[in-house]
């Protein structure tokens, strides 16, 4: 049985399903818990990714492409959700989120984007709070 599993990749086809599908759901509940997005947003969110060709089909059914997306997505909420949480775990889960960013940019370099994209945001968040605003809660734009 596990050679038949390893034998045609069907063990790793799944791993990277799972990666595929967690990745959708990781965008929703960072949209809902970390942007406060409301529903109708959330599913012209759905709508934009399922409209990305990753979501559907990379060439490369067992490559790094899946892998890679997957942790830099969740990579992306954990260090998004580190700036709405309020215990002593907050530089834990930021640190952890660095660690899956770095192991998405170092399985394939293009998602070093995700990276750019939670420095960008850090930067934002650090202008807004120094305008006066407390956290990232403020930021929802509608």
């Amino acid at each position: 049985l596990i050679m038949k599993l390893l034998g045609d990749f069907l063990l790793i086809r799944m791993i990277m399903c799972i990666l595929l599908v967690s990745a959708a759901i990781c965008v929703i509940l960072t949209l809902k818990n970390v942007f406060h997005v409301n529903d109708k947003n959330i599913f012209f969110s759905i709508v934009l990714y399922l409209s990305c060709p990753l979501s559907w089909f990379t060439g490369k059914i067992i490559g790094p492409e899946i892998m890679g997306y997957g942790i830099g997505v969740w990579g992306c909420y954990a260090a998004l959700y580190a700036y709405i949480n309020l215990s002593s775990q907050k530089w834990v889960i930021l640190l952890t989120g660095g660690i899956l960013l770095g192991i998405s940019t170092g399985i394939k370099l293009n998602y070093i984007t995700f990276a750019v994209f939670i420095a960008m945001q850090m930067i934002y968040v650090m202008i807004i709070e120094k305008a006066g605003r407390k956290d990232i809660r403020s930021l929802n734009v509608r």
